[in-house]
């Protein structure tokens, strides 16, 4: 068997009960992940630090590891399962080899799809599969589309009597329920929303960003820049509509400045522009 969970360590991150303060990276103010029970770890800068006992903010010593990690995942398998049941985890980017006995249950990232042997496995399980849902990217459903059902093909291809279990809070959202019935009524509904909102592939996208030390002269600069490309928007449209080149309903946007999450890498503030073509 195979459980695919896309969060790495012990813990997506730690915060307090009492106050809710979450630790943060003091570089790149993200979340620091909890990498095991002694470490915290940020995934942007590689920055570490001791896990602390009590709250940096009101010092209660109530604090709890939330979003729960491929680490902690076997260890509750390891309870769960007789002790001659061997559990592999791999954390690693994709790079290096399995053990070359193949384990009962392999628990890791998306990243061990490549390494899974598929002829010899009749059980995967995706834990938290939506979880990317909740993400600001308008490809997300179809990213969590895709994936289920390359993984869905690989299974069917491979073993004879294949399962698939996904793990889901929101059981009724309209990419699960294509593959009850036909996708066709989700791809239309995705593709209408992306009309209606403009994106891809109904408009180009693309995105300028940008990173400074101050967070002002950060936004000066963006704002600047975004003034320059209202110029250039203008005059193109202009030009191109006196060529016949464009319709008068068709317009170019320029979106932001606004903050990327996280908002602060690397001891540097991040902004973007979006441009919908």
């Amino acid at each position: 068997a195979v459980i695919i969970l896309n969060r790495r360590g012990e813990a997506q991150g730690l915060a307090c009960r009492d106050c809710a303060y979450t630790f943060c990276c003091s570089s790149c103010a993200a979340p620091y992940r909890v990498r095991d029970e002694a470490t915290l770890h940020c995934p942007l800068c590689n920055k570490t630090m001791d896990a602390p006992a009590r709250c940096a903010h009101c010092r209660s010593p109530s604090l709890r590891a939330y979003g729960e990690g491929i680490r902690a995942l076997a260890k509750k398998m390891r309870k769960r399962l007789p002790a001659d049941v061997p559990i592999v985890v791999f954390e690693k980017d994709g790079k290096g080899d399995l053990p070359e006995n193949t384990p009962s249950v392999l628990i890791g990232t998306d990243a061990v799809r490549p390494h899974i042997r598929w002829e010899r496995t009749s059980t995967l399980v995706l834990a938290d599969a939506d979880g990317a849902s909740a993400t600001p990217d308008f490809r997300a459903n179809e990213k969590i589309f895709c994936e289920i059902s390359a993984i869905r093909f690989s299974l069917a291809s491979s073993h004879a009597h294949p399962r698939l279990i996904v793990q889901t809070h929101r059981p009724d959202a309209p990419f699960f329920a294509a593959f009850r019935a036909s996708p066709l009524p989700w791809y239309r509904a995705e593709l209408a929303d992306r009309q209606k909102f403009g994106y891809p592939p109904y408009a180009l996208l693309a995105r300028i960003l940008a990173a400074h030390a101050d967070r002002e002269e950060l936004y000066r600069a963006m704002e600047r820049l975004q003034s320059r490309f209202e110029e250039i928007r203008s005059a193109l449209q202009s030009a191109r509509r006196r060529e016949s080149l464009l319709p008068e309903e068709e317009t170019i946007a320029i979106e932001g400045p606004y903050s990327l999450y996280p908002e602060r890498q690397g001891n540097k503030w991040r902004a973007a522009l979006l441009l919908k073509l």
